[in-house]
């Protein structure tokens, strides 16, 4: 995946999260997309 498409999904995935979750749970949903993007650069996200 070129950087630009990863960048492109975390944004929708961070946008996402923070559109259904309740508003104090910044920090999980940080520690959310980090997970996410390690899997992402790995190239096994979903």
């Amino acid at each position: 995946m070129t950087r630009s498409i990863i960048i492109f999904e975390l944004k929708r995935r961070w946008l996402t999260l923070r559109c259904f979750r309740s508003a104090g749970s910044v920090l999980v949903d940080y520690r959310i997309i980090q997970n996410y993007a390690k899997r992402l650069i790995a190239g096994t996200a979903k």
